[in-house]
């Protein structure tokens, strides 16, 4: 996928989740089924116009960047799939964005209809049930990235189907826990970043079970703690990025281990102190830190030892 379009995706995305944009309280729609891709496309401009009035003045232009790389689908306000309107979904020229926030639920003939469509990026984050039948049709899609935040759940029969998706981005950070059987299964998926920012407990079973992840990124944003057996087991992710930014406080123990990652990147922009043992110990990560809520005399002093250390 080409990656301006990605950061534009992710603007959306951001804007969305900052001013608590709620996609399924669009208005009803009309009980008029839509037959005909004209309707289609004049259905999908009214959800675009309203989407873009909820959005920051600044971030009004978004979307039609989207559609100038492709074409938008906007379809926020869809309750129940039809027949008709699910066949016109796999015709919709749209290669850009699928906003789709409206059904809880997704039986596997709809999802294996719904894996017809053409565009690069599916998102059905008003999905709160999935099964492993609808998931292994939904696997099926091909297009890179696919936005599944609306699940607080996964089993793993559902996690291991899931990882059929052969697309780069998988987001699920509807989930507030994972136990060790799921994130087993999830962590053989073989695309690129994986987006787990609802988490707010991991244990060290479950991180080890999930540093199989042979991808790049994986967030973590939601963890608020993290004990030391844990950050161990993160520190052998293979991935490049780990993301930590929920963390507020680190102690010494903690970031001894963490400070062991292989990785590229670390980011811990929640911290907002890091006491001198904790420092002393995060200091000896060779790579890239972002510690971006300490203040400027705790993040120059941070520096200072760091440099000192390598």
């Amino acid at each position: 996928m080409n990656k301006a379009l990605m950061i534009v995706v992710r603007t959306i995305l951001a804007c969305a989740l900052v001013i608590g944009v709620a996609i399924g309280q669009s208005p009803a729609r009309a009980a008029t089924p839509i037959t005909s891709l004209d309707q289609l496309t004049e259905h999908s401009r009214e959800n675009s116009r309203l989407l873009q009035q909820k959005l920051p003045k600044e971030q009004r232009s978004v979307l039609e960047t989207c559609g100038d790389n492709g074409g938008v689908l906007v379809l926020d306000d869809i309750q129940v799939f039809r027949e008709t309107e699910m066949a016109l979904m796999g015709q919709y020229p749209s290669t850009c964005l699928f906003f789709l926030t409206g059904p809880a639920q997704l039986d596997a003939a709809t999802a294996e209809k719904l894996a017809t469509y053409n565009g690069q990026i599916l998102i059905l984050n008003g999905l709160t049930q999935l099964d492993a039948a609808a998931a292994a049709k939904l696997a099926g899609w091909g297009g890179s990235y696919l936005d599944l935040d609306g699940l607080t759940q996964l089993d793993s029969a559902t996690a291991e189907k899931l990882t059929a998706f052969r697309g780069q981005m998988l987001f699920l950070d509807g989930l507030t826990q994972l136990d060790a059987a799921t994130a087993e299964k999830l962590a053989v998926w073989g695309g690129v970043e994986l987006y787990l920012r609802g988490l707010t407990r991991l244990n060290a079973a479950t991180a080890e079970k999930l540093a199989a992840f042979g991808g790049k990124v994986i967030l973590l944003d939601g963890l608020n703690r993290l004990d030391a057996a844990t950050a161990e087991k993160l520190a052998a992710f293979g991935v490049e990025v780990l993301g930590l930014n929920g963390l507020t406080q680190l102690n010494a123990a903690t970031a001894e281990k963490l400070a062991a990652f292989g990785g590229k990147v670390i980011l811990l922009d929640g911290l907002t102190r890091l006491d001198a043992a904790a420092a002393d110990k995060l200091a000896a990560f060779p790579a890239y830190l972002t510690l971006g809520g300490l203040s400027p005399e705790d993040t120059e002093r941070f520096l200072q030892l760091r440099n000192a250390k390598q």
